[in-house]
């Protein structure tokens, strides 16, 4: 391996595949000629190029040919780097106001007079100063831990091919012992939550080391991992774990020879990935995340009783409240705002149309009028903004946004909230890990209420947590079954109803509960509705905002497993319907970007599918693109009230949003949603996913393709049931 010393001189590109880039560096050591690009400038291919001025890098790699218009040069292939820290007082001076928050030119020449050139090795344990604060010493430690932290990481990287994410992930879970751990057995980094997959992407196994007692270990918790990811589950009964195993390892392994590994996890031996208990495997995170909600729900709990006369000046006053805004609660309403009032924990359920949003605004009203601060949350933007919007109530926000921020697409809680009253809406999709989160995170004396639809889809993330409190009938729950009106005569949600219930017999009608039927053979209507969804939505989008149509698929890529190409999935529709209805999208049109295989255009609709926390933007926000910079290559979306721009590395995690899947249109609502319905989904289209999408609309539901199937999802329930294991511990504690 090579060495070359440099210092940073600018940044040239990043690849398309969004792992290398490309910058340009001054040569301080000796380079080849041939690798000149001008002067002393070279350049460097590698992830994560540092950009840190004025500082010295060593860079790890070997020169490799290059050639570029016919003309031969050389450029630094990467693996690793360091960035030195600077030892002239000048160096130490500039970097301390440059890079490290809280300094400014000020300080910083004040602790450069105080420390000299020793600084950096002094402040690593700062001493007592009589004129500099402390605060400003421990910022100028924090900064040469970070520093440390960085080098680790980038040997990490370097040395064992990991991603910057899966690199954190091996610091934080073997600290100074990582490289130990991983020379002693690559396959130790399954601790780290790495998968076999992922690992042996760059590690081919000896046939010495397929039997490896390690490598089985990291097959089984590679097993457990996928099913709680693509169940929900949170934990894994024996036999469906072995019989996983056995395929992730592709079939390497005997089942006996996993069967006998399982023992190492039954015997309690300390393994801080996977736990066993009860005849349950179970991800340590997710037994942890259980028995945590467990505590925390039962300190919640206790018994309020009121009196008659109590009970009945409660009512009186929730019905004043009711009158000021001239409607009537129903009896089910005012239950639920009297048990908001006296219990700390409490549950309101119910589906569309059934006055939830209305039952929130009046408890709302209640703790106000007590002088109760309250706090709205739910998981997405959408869901924020529509109940913001509906009790004109303006203090909330996503969960993610009150409660911490993205590091790595890993969510950190550490914000603490300190209002009285914690209201959480959508709260079928929040799993298991955000649920804890909640708990800990929201004061305990503070009265925490859980609002959703508890037969939505569950959340994409393992647990059910909703569901397991309803069902456990220990916590004050209530459940709103009466229909109110959603517009005038509106058929979406008495027809959601009988979906729910098992009931195909539809209330059909061109205005609101539209169902444009196609029969014959698979092939067949799956070309006719991949024909007709552009046209129906063309159709229904002439006037009317660029977010109130929205094609919801069961399907989202574009390709089969098979690598048939899916006609109605959202990867091969969008861009139909985009070049339908965007007018800037047209072959001669210069007002696009392009990258990672996908073309944006002026004014196209767009959905942001990680927690970039490019300002608070989340997976699930949709928005439209405002300005395009094709020199610059960076797009401006607008996002609600936010007005965001995305650089070239961020397009990665952006995707078109004409058509979305009915998965992630969890906790939206659209004015017109277009529903495609196909035999050949199978046990994709469950009573459960179409009710979903169905209430997800509020003026009009098309649906399209064929009845049999629509018939299909409405009386066969497929969804599984998830493995979870918090119910069972709610209701043995209240035997």
């Amino acid at each position: 391996m090579q060495e070359v010393h440099c210092s940073f001189y600018k940044k040239i590109n990043e690849l398309d595949d969004g792992t290398y880039s490309i910058a340009r560096y001054h040569a301080i050591s000796e380079v080849p000629k041939l690798a000149l690009w001008k002067q002393d400038i070279f350049t460097v291919l590698g992830r994560d190029l540092p950009r840190q001025k004025n500082r010295e890098i060593i860079f790890y790699g070997e020169w490799k040919e290059n050639i570029y218009k016919k003309r031969k040069s050389l450029q630094f292939h990467a693996e690793r780097f360091k960035v030195l820290l600077p030892e002239t007082k000048e160096a130490i001076q500039e970097v301390l106001a440059d890079e490290v928050p809280g300094i400014g030119k000020k300080t910083a020449k004040a602790i450069v007079d105080a420390f000299g050139t020793d600084t950096f090795h002094v402040l690593k344990e700062p001493p007592k100063h009589e004129t500099i604060p402390r605060i400003k010493l421990m910022a100028v430690r924090n900064f040469i831990k970070a520093e440390e932290r960085k080098e680790r990481l980038c040997y990490l990287m370097g040395t064992y091919d990991l991603k910057k994410g899966q690199a954190r992930k091996v610091l934080k879970a073997f600290g100074e012992d990582a490289t130990e751990m991983l020379d002693a057995n690559i396959y130790n980094l399954y601790k780290a939550g790495i998968s076999l997959a992922d690992i042996e992407m760059n590690h081919e196994p000896s046939e010495e080391e397929k039997n490896d007692t390690i490598r089985i270990r990291c097959g089984i918790y590679s097993a457990i991992t996928r099913l709680c990811k693509n169940k929900g589950h949170t934990f894994i009964y024996e036999n469906d774990l072995i019989n996983e195993t056995y395929y992730v390892m592709h079939k390497s392994v005997p089942k006996a020879t996993i069967m006998f590994a399982l023992d190492y996890f039954k015997s309690q031996l300390v393994d801080e990935s996977i736990v066993y208990e009860d005849g349950k495997f179970f991800l340590q995170e997710y037994y942890d995340a259980e028995m945590l909600l467990n505590k925390m729900i039962r300190e919640r709990l206790g018994e309020k009783i009121l009196s008659e006369d109590e009970r009945a000046k409660m009512i009186e006053e929730i019905n004043d409240l009711a009158r000021e805004e001239k409607i009537l609660l129903a009896s089910q309403q005012q239950e639920a705002v009297i048990k908001s009032q006296i219990y700390n924990l409490s549950i309101l359920t119910g589906g569309p149309g059934t006055g939830k949003t209305l039952t929130i605004d009046i408890m709302i009203k209640c703790f106000l009028k007590r002088g109760k601060s309250v706090l709205l949350m739910a998981p997405t933007g959408c869901a924020t903004k529509r109940m913001i919007s509906a009790t004109h109530y303006e203090n909330g926000g996503t969960i993610h946004s009150k409660l911490g921020y993205f590091l790595d697409d890993e969510f950190v809680a550490n914000r603490m909230v300190n209002e009285d009253v914690v209201i959480v809406d959508e709260s079928s999709m929040i799993g298991c890990k955000l649920f804890r989160d909640i708990f800990t995170q929201v004061r305990p004396d503070a009265t925490l209420i859980f609002v959703g639809d508890k037969d939505q889809l569950q959340s994409i993330e393992p647990g059910q947590v909703f569901t397991d409190m309803i069902d456990s009938k220990v916590i004050p729950t209530t459940i709103l079954d009466h229909i109110f009106r959603q517009g005038q005569n509106s058929m979406i949600p008495i027809n959601a109803k009988l979906i729910n219930e098992g009931n195909p017999k539809m209330i059909w009608n061109e205005r609101d509960f539209q169902l444009i039927r196609i029969e014959g053979n698979d092939k067949m209507i799956e070309e006719e509705i991949s024909k007709k969804i552009p046209q129906i939505y063309e159709m229904n989008y002439e006037n009317r905002e660029y977010s109130d149509v929205q094609l919801l698929s069961p399907l989202r890529k574009k390709f089969s497993r098979s690598g048939k190409v899916a006609l109605t999935s959202t990867e091969y529709l969008n861009p139909v319907i985009r070049d339908l209805i965007n007018p800037y999208a047209t072959p001669d049109s210069k007002e696009y970007v392009e990258t990672y295989g996908k073309r944006f255009y002026m004014g196209d609709k767009v959905l942001e599918t990680s927690n970039s926390n490019i300002n608070g933007i989340v997976n699930g926000d949709i928005g439209k693109i405002i300005k395009i910079d094709p020199k610059d290559f960076t797009i401006t979306i607008q996002f609600d009230e936010k007005t965001v721009k995305y650089k070239k590395e961020n397009f990665a995690t952006l995707t078109l949003a004409y058509g979305v899947s009915i998965h992630k249109s969890q906790g939206q609502e659209y004015p017109i949603v277009i529903i495609p319905l196909m035999k050949s989904y199978h046990r994709m289209l469950t009573r459960r996913l179409l009710y979903t999408a169905v209430t997800r609309a509020k003026e009009k539901v098309i649906f399209i393709g064929s009845l049999a199937a629509f018939f299909m999802a409405v009386n066969d329930d497929f969804s599984e049931a998830r493995n979870t294991n918090l119910l069972n511990l709610l209701t043995q504690k209240a035997q």
